[in-house]
């Protein structure tokens, strides 16, 4: 009489599974070394990068300018090859080289917009409104050329804005002359240019700078690449076991008479 055998159980319960990854706790192990060393291995590959800011607002505008056109005045300065070359012109001993923060790349006769990943300086603005130029490098030269450059540009806005504003006064007062009374308007422009005016000639300055922040390493995020890793790895090694016990298991048990 051909004796029964049950039907086959694949079911675990909690000690048989803690049991067989105790068990198992060398074939683990193997993986989550495995997959760290690959992840260390990674880090000698990847060149590290840094991050540091030049925080900036807008001071001292003049009145016939809005904040958004004198930004874009002031970015377009910032990226102006002109600019730059008479920047260098009385820095000679600065290292920054316009290539290396240019929205542009030339390759061959062709020019491309450059990705701002690639590009050495970029601006950005955090969800508090804060302005600021971020400067991909930890090289304290190159910080400090970058904020004198900034300056630099500083300067050059408040003489255009300055000398704008004696052309709109000259101007205004131009189209105002054998007139009796001025009207409202004309003279609170009039007045709102000249206060500028005085206050600028006083030193105030269309943008306020800090200094840069100290650089920050922003990768790799060598902590966090190497703890998911050695979680994988794990993860991976765990279900290896299961895996392994189960189809054993299933072996064993089809191979009894």
């Amino acid at each position: 009489m051909t004796e029964l055998r049950p039907p086959y159980d694949n079911e675990i319960n909690l000690y048989d599974f803690i049991k067989s990854l105790w068990d198992s706790k060398s074939i683990i192990i193997t993986f989550i070394l495995v997959f760290f060393i690959f992840s260390s291995a990674f880090f000698v590959f990847k060149d590290t990068a840094y991050e540091s800011k030049i925080i900036y607002r807008l001071d001292k505008i003049p009145p016939f300018k809005s904040s958004e056109q004198v930004s874009t005045d002031f970015q377009e300065s910032f990226y102006s090859i002109s600019v730059f070359n008479e920047w260098k012109r009385s820095n000679s001993n600065a290292s920054l080289m316009f290539k290396d923060f240019s929205k542009v790349v030339n390759v061959e006769e062709f020019q491309f917009t450059k990705d701002e990943n690639n590009s050495l300086a970029t601006f950005e603005h955090d969800k508090k409104g804060d302005s600021f130029i971020i400067i991909r490098s930890n090289q304290l030269k190159t910080l400090d050329d970058f904020f004198n450059y900034v300056t630099f540009i500083n300067k050059l806005l408040k003489n255009k804005y300055l000398a704008l504003s004696k052309d709109y006064i000259r101007i205004i007062e131009s189209l105002s002359k054998g007139m009796v009374f001025f009207d409202s308007d004309i003279t609170e422009e009039l007045f709102s240019i000249n206060k500028y005016t005085f206050m600028a000639n006083e030193g105030e300055d269309v943008l306020i700078f800090q200094k840069p922040t100290i650089p920050k390493k922003v990768s790799p995020k060598s902590i966090l690449i190497i703890s998911i890793s050695s979680f994988i790895g794990g993860m991976i090694g765990i279900l290896y076991v299961l895996i392994s016990n189960a189809a054993r298991q299933r072996k064993d048990y089809f191979a009894k008479p």
